[in-house]
């Protein structure tokens, strides 16, 4: 027998008639104090009994609802988990029923369309052995890889502290590109420094630039 059906069939209908068995009780005990108040020669020691007797049947009462209050609400309480179970227990066939509609559907949707056909490709597969990786190395960087791409002029220290000239470099440019240089803005001073003889005449005739090779 389950709890819920203690309280119900039980606990309950026993907790009323201890009720009524005292309701009954206090009926004679107002009796008693009644006609043992009017038939007592020391009025204050029938009292104070009577007061007596009615502080105990009173607590017994008290105590006997407070019992029959609780088994009362333990029965709501186990009732209401009952209640939650019945909900749950409906939500999961509302859910299933949702399920199933949502098939049907699908499978009436599935009717009108047409079955397509891909072609059918060869399957990869893996290599019977995962090839050989090389350990990484970190490569130094070369800072010099650039340096002889584009128009410009490479210049290393050459004897005695000066600049090595065209020929020890293995370069070769003519005189419009030594003009072309000279029209950049390099000094007189940086020319002959680097080997190229000043003209005294403007810097568009060409024809009195020579190139100076130091020995």
């Amino acid at each position: 027998m389950s709890e819920l059906e203690q309280l119900q069939q039980r606990d309950i209908p026993a907790g009323r008639q201890v009720l009524r068995d005292h309701h009954c009780n206090l009926h004679r005990v107002a009796d008693y104090c009644e006609s043992n108040y009017l038939q007592a020669s020391d009025k204050r020691k029938a009292l104070e009994e009577t007061m007596a007797l009615s502080t105990q049947s009173l607590a017994s009462v008290t105590y006997q609802v407070s019992s029959l209050a609780t088994a009362f609400l333990r029965l709501l309480d186990l009732q209401a988990a009952e209640l939650r179970k019945v909900e749950a227990d409906v939500g999961c066939v509302a859910q299933r029923v949702d399920m199933h509609k949502e098939k049907v559907s699908r499978r009436e949707i599935g009717s009108l369309t047409v079955s397509k056909r891909f072609p059918s490709y060869q399957k990869i597969m893996a290599p019977p052995s995962p090839p050989c990786l090389e350990p990484y190395y970190r490569k130094p960087l070369n800072f010099n890889v650039l340096d002889d791409i584009g128009h410009g002029i490479k210049v290393s220290p050459g004897r005695g502290g000066r600049p090595a000239g065209a020929r020890g470099l293995g370069w070769a440019f003519s005189v419009p590109d030594v003009l072309t240089i000279a029209l950049m803005g390099l000094n007189p001073s940086l020319m002959e420094k680097w080997g190229l003889s000043v003209p005294r005449s403007p810097l568009w005739a060409s024809s009195h630039w020579r190139l100076v090779v130091p020995a």
